[in-house]
């Protein structure tokens, strides 16, 4: 695992920031924070921005996508792209505990670029967190088991997950 921050130019980081985050950026319901979609708890939901799923058949249509997405794919140099998303979590009253998941079957990278700061943070399973704070990125094995954990002092905690070879 490896946590960098300062991860893009501040110029490149704050445009994809500021477009990310605007009161226009499309952002899709999904009934579950993992992939166990009908749970009872009301709170297991987070908000998606799937910029290229090829296995879904989708790409997005944002037209500035390049924006946000290129600088980050720049400075990691993937050989080939498996799935960018962007995840978009409302505040709890507490730090809830997601359930540990990995991204994919198949062994490849995982990068999550933390878009905002705030006090939630990506819990590993080892017991290791990474805070969330703007322009930090964590890189780290697909499978790793990890858990999205909602912030409690901001409105939302936004993040893009790279997924790579």
């Amino acid at each position: 695992m490896k946590v960098v921050d300062n991860f893009l130019p501040e110029e490149d980081f704050k445009l994809a920031q500021t477009l990310i985050l605007d009161y226009g950026f499309p952002w899709m319901w999904n009934d579950s924070v993992t992939k166990e979609v009908g749970k009872a708890d009301p709170s297991e939901f987070q908000f998606v921005h799937k910029f290229y799923d090829p296995l879904s058949g989708v790409t997005t249509d944002y037209p500035r996508w390049k924006d946000i997405i290129k600088p980050f794919a720049d400075y990691m140099n993937p050989v080939s792209l498996m799935r960018i998303k962007a995840n978009l979590n409302v505040a709890t009253k507490e730090h809830i505990t997601r359930e540990f998941h990995t991204d994919f079957a198949v062994k490849c990278t995982t990068a999550v670029a933390y878009m905002n700061n705030n006090n939630g943070y990506t819990l590993f399973e080892d017991g290791t967190k990474v805070q969330s704070k703007e322009n930090r990125v964590v890189i780290f094995d697909s499978q790793m088991r990890h858990a999205g954990i909602p912030c409690t002092d901001e409105k939302r905690r936004v993040v893009i997950n790279f997924n790579f070879i």
